[in-house]
């Protein structure tokens, strides 16, 4: 039998590999309520568009290097466009001339500002981009403008056609920092790690369903997040929950985690989060894409056709100021 002093510095030791990020905590804590705000309004208005849980945006694997591999080339032509650096070697190389030429201030620094998507998707936003479909626009680019009524409604209108209402399902942005972002990331945690999320071919958990994590559901978070195959055992995990039939609560997993090291969420967050996602659905139409880190008010993807294995189109957006 492991004890949990063993199992704590098991997890010690694997935190001592995993590139670390330290989080300061400035917010006071609030509990985890279905259905109830995220953190204080303080914290929430104005930082964050939603204000729930809900389930994040699932993504067929199958796809999944496709559209990393486009979203990459549609960031590389945005760069490109605005003379920016196309990767990190190139804005180091960059930056290095500069400096030598006495000019270093000319280049800018967006470390330590938060995310720009944080506010968005909400009512009154609009965006403009293009989009181009093997099949909806015959291979051509076409204008493509939306138009936000809600967190989860809105105007989808395109040269092509009129689209009309869409319906927006977006991931909940990550808090940049404090308390409210651990729990943010814990509630990724429990809707990534939900059994019935991970099931594609079901219907999608509610906010009440994800409120537990299951003995299952933790071992894989500790394989692929940490990359401990088999952790913890049955009987540590019974020990940690109030109720293991339900399974584990987002306070009893904070516990579990952060009593011996507060950065450990933190520090193994990154190897598991997919970035914040976005499906505009119309009918037969989705539009899949993926809030850009990297390029301020972008919103680049793949545009599907519901039964379609053909080849997809793509589409970007960009936020109006």
């Amino acid at each position: 039998m492991v004890s949990h002093s063993q199992c704590s510095r098991r997890r010690s030791v694997v935190c001592a590999v995993v590139a670390a990020a330290v989080v300061a905590f400035r917010h006071g804590s609030e509990g985890f309520v279905a259905g109830q705000p995220r953190g204080s309004s303080a914290c929430v208005q104005g930082r964050t568009a939603l204000s729930a849980y809900g389930p994040v945006c699932r993504r067929d694997p199958q796809k999944f290097d496709a559209h990393e591999r486009a979203v990459s080339a549609q960031l590389k032509y945005w760069r490109r466009q605005r003379k920016i650096p196309e990767s990190d070697a190139a804005a180091a190389a960059k930056k290095k001339y500069l400096v030598s030429l006495g000019l270093g201030a000319k280049m800018q620094d967006n470390t330590g500002r938060p995310p720009w998507h944080l506010t968005s998707m909400v009512a009154g936003q609009q965006y403009f981009g293009l989009l181009a479909h093997p099949i909806v626009t015959q291979g051509n680019q076409v204008d493509l403008s939306l138009s936000v009524n809600s967190p989860t409604e809105g105007e989808l209108d395109a040269k092509a056609g009129q689209f009309n209402d869409v319906k927006i399902m977006q991931d909940f942005p990550i808090a940049f920092e404090g308390e409210q972002r651990t729990k943010d990331q814990v509630a990724y945690i429990f809707c990534k790690y939900n059994m019935k999320w991970r099931d594609f071919d079901g219907d999608l958990p509610k906010e009440e369903e994800m409120q537990y994590l299951s003995f299952q559901g933790l071992q894989l978070w500790f394989a692929q997040a940490v990359g401990v195959p088999d952790y913890p055992p049955q009987e540590e995990f019974d020990k940690s929950c109030a109720d293991p039939s339900k399974g584990m609560s987002k306070e009893e997993f904070m516990k579990y985690t952060l009593d011996d090291n507060p950065t450990y969420i933190e520090q193994t967050f990154k190897r598991i989060y997919t970035n914040r996602r976005v499906q505009l659905i119309e009918g037969g139409l989705i539009l899949d894409g993926d809030f850009s880190e990297d390029a301020p008010g972008a919103i680049f993807g793949l545009a599907y056709l519901k039964g379609d294995q053909g080849k997809p189109g793509n589409f970007a957006l960009t936020l109006r100021a």
